[in-house]
């Protein structure tokens, strides 16, 4: 799955006026996905008038040495007679806008905190939440972007169209901080805890429901493969009653949820079956593997030895 960090999210659901040099598209990649309903242009540094309800994706052009003059330019007359403190709530917005367009996003987040705090609109402060949450995301922050989105839902849980935005990308955002298969799970379970409420919504929420499901996949694929990790431990060190159990863990929690490993689970299975000993038993799964499976010809590659115990004490 790729992970374009550099591309630049922005949601807009009430009133919000921006440069003319923010480009608006449609993108299609995993972490880019959103629906455009309404295409507003503008010349030079009038102001955009986008609707209320509009939920667009704004992604910036890289901007030049050149391009980006004109936007500091506005970014100094902005600031030249009043601190981001005493801005007005209207100079602060295109304020924000224009600090995120040359990508100062640090600078960013303090207007939108400011300005946030100085509107009373409630509309103004769901949009300024959820653009918080939206550029700690494309810094990298995601810590600090789950906390923003999950505050966003807990605070507007009615928005629909921003909800299930904030709670795909919440999604998203904790899929990045999922760890490799040989280090704790935490982050994958707690992915996938959001997954859920993410399906529980049904028809309600269908806007990323492809892309939630193919994290869905790739979430239970790295909890199936961190247990395989832990049976090759037991299985190296001869642990024979340890991997079993780790096995017929692997055989009830994902062959129903990934049914293209069931031929990987007899081949350990067989394997198993194999170091202990079990001449008969080990012939009665190859066998059940060449009957069930005959195009089955994937090796399993013993895996490095993991000697250091703490890898699997810590389950």
């Amino acid at each position: 799955m790729i992970k374009n960090k550099l591309a630049v999210f922005l949601v807009v659901t009430t009133t919000i006026f921006l440069p003319s040099s923010l480009i608006f598209s449609k993108t299609s990649s995993l972490k880019e996905t959103v629906k455009t309903e309404e295409i507003i242009e503008s010349q030079d540094f009038k102001s955009l008038n986008i609707q209320k309800s509009s939920l667009l994706t704004l992604s910036f052009k890289p901007l030049t040495h050149k391009e980006k003059k004109p936007v500091y330019t506005k970014i100094k007359q902005l600031t030249k007679k009043d601190s981001v403190k005493t801005m007005s709530f209207e100079n602060l917005k295109e304020l924000i806008a224009c600090q995120l367009q040359v990508e100062d996003y640090d600078s960013a987040l303090n207007a939108i905190k400011h300005a946030f705090n100085t509107s009373k609109d409630s509309n103004e402060r769901k949009t300024l939440k959820l653009t918080e949450a939206d550029v700690y995301f494309t810094k990298g922050s995601y810590k600090k972007a789950i906390e923003n989105y999950t505050e966003f839902l807990d605070l507007y849980p009615g928005a629909k169209k921003e909800a299930e935005y904030a709670l795909y990308k919440n999604i998203v955002a904790h899929e990045f901080k999922i760890l490799k298969t040989d280090q704790d799970q935490t982050p994958t379970y707690d992915t996938l805890k959001l997954i859920d409420t993410y399906l529980a919504k049904g028809e309600t929420y269908t806007t990323y429901r492809n892309e939630v499901k193919e994290i869905q996949h790739a979430c239970n694929n790295k909890l199936y493969e961190h247990e395989v990790g832990i049976f090759e431990f037991y299985l190296h060190n001869k642990k024979f009653d340890a991997a079993q159990g780790r096995l017929a863990t692997i055989k009830e929690k994902f062959i129903k949820k990934l049914p293209t490993i069931e031929p990987d689970t007899l081949q350990l299975e067989y394997r198993l079956a194999s170091e202990q000993g079990l001449t008969e038993r080990a012939e009665t799964v190859l066998a059940q593997l060449a009957t069930r499976f005959p195009t089955f010809t994937k090796t399993i590659a013993l895996p490095e030895p993991k000697n250091n115990k703490r890898y699997v004490l810590q389950f």
